[in-house]
């Protein structure tokens, strides 16, 4: 949620300085660098347990 909100009030233009943004690039790729990136096999999982779901609900993936 956290996350959402600096996104939120980056690109509202309140806080544009050069800092600012490096601060914000560099916590975005942080985030990005500590999500270990799904395998091929658990993509497909997710894909058919989203095509098997009814509309409207919500899953569990991990």
């Amino acid at each position: 949620m956290e996350r959402v909100v600096d996104l939120q009030y980056w690109q509202t233009g309140q806080d544009t300085s050069e800092y600012a943004l490096r601060a914000l690039f560099e916590q975005v790729k942080s985030n990005y660098n500590e999500q270990p990136y799904p395998e091929y096999q658990q993509r497909v999982d997710v894909l058919k347990q989203l095509k098997a779901a009814p509309a409207g609900t919500l899953l569990d993936v991990k």
